[in-house]
């Protein structure tokens, strides 16, 4: 089933609550692969790096639907736009 949902984006979860998402690149029966598209922590998870989890690292990822997707980069572009202006 999960390998139908290659090249699409998730919010990720691996070990941690902090917010990453990655686009799914590959499933085998060791883990998966993400390309990381944003992140939240800077000092593990870099953008575009790519990342194998292992399945028994244990991952809690939410298919992010389109809408979703274009909302979110609507807030990130929002903040960024307040972040120069000062606000």
């Amino acid at each position: 089933m999960i390998e139908t949902l290659i090249g699409r984006n998730f919010l990720l979860y691996p070990r941690s609550t902090l917010r990453k998402e990655g686009i799914l690149l590959s499933v085998d029966e060791h883990g998966f692969c993400f390309r990381i598209t944003y992140q939240t922590d800077s000092t593990r998870y870099k953008v575009g790096d790519i990342y194998f989890i292992s399945k028994g690292e244990g991952l809690t990822c939410v298919l992010m639907e389109e809408e979703f997707g274009k909302k979110i980069e609507a807030q990130k572009i929002e903040a960024e736009n307040k972040k120069i202006k000062g606000e």
